[in-house]
């Protein structure tokens, strides 16, 4: 009876084992950032109530836009300028390489997209990444 009880107790405590294990797994998964950019550019279709042939159209340029974007690396900020020289030089050449990227798509987009509705993408694309933003500097984040 007491050998019973015992492994009642060892059984139920390895299953709180193995669900926590597995809640933890499931909270580590991240997204890669061409998951992230085909999320972002489906949610811009449906908002924008795309067809089918724009909704994929803007999916695959997007991707494009936002890969030549990640190709220039992260933002320069303050610790990776303290012992550069010319600083602000350097954030005014980042600056100008985000300006092009952001005219060469936008020819792009004209193509399938009107004014209004690039601008709306652009409004759009502000408010996610404002939200990612305030996301991570969140203390009880999820990790």
């Amino acid at each position: 009876m007491k050998t019973n009880g015992i492994f009642k107790a060892v059984a139920l405590a390895a299953m709180m084992c193995i669900m926590a294990i597995s809640a933890h797994a499931q909270s580590d998964h991240r997204i890669s950032r061409e998951q992230l950019a085909t999320r972002q550019a489906e949610y811009i279709a449906k908002q924008l109530n795309l067809d089918d042939h724009s909704r994929q159209k803007l999916i695959d340029v997007y991707k494009r836009c936002q890969q030549e974007v990640w190709e220039l690396g992260p933002r320069i900020g303050k610790k990776a300028l303290a012992g550069n020289e010319k600083p602000a030089q350097n954030r005014l050449e980042r600056s100008q390489k985000l300006l092009d990227i952001r005219k060469k798509y936008y020819q792009e987009y004209s193509t399938f997209l009107t004014d209004e509705q690039i601008d709306s993408m652009y409004r759009m694309e502000m408010r996610m990444m404002k939200h990612m933003g305030e996301q991570k500097r969140k203390p009880n984040r999820r990790k």
